[in-house]
């Protein structure tokens, strides 16, 4: 795995920026697994 750590902002606001960033990567995965199951 990624050493994650090196990459994470650690500014508050710009931690929020990246989670939001991944939960939109992991949202848009999900909808096209979904997608490709039917």
């Amino acid at each position: 795995m990624l050493d994650v750590a090196k990459f994470l902002p650690e500014d508050p606001e710009e931690l929020r920026q990246f989670t939001a960033l991944l939960l939109a990567e992991v949202k848009s995965q999900a909808m096209l697994i979904e997608k490709l199951r039917h």
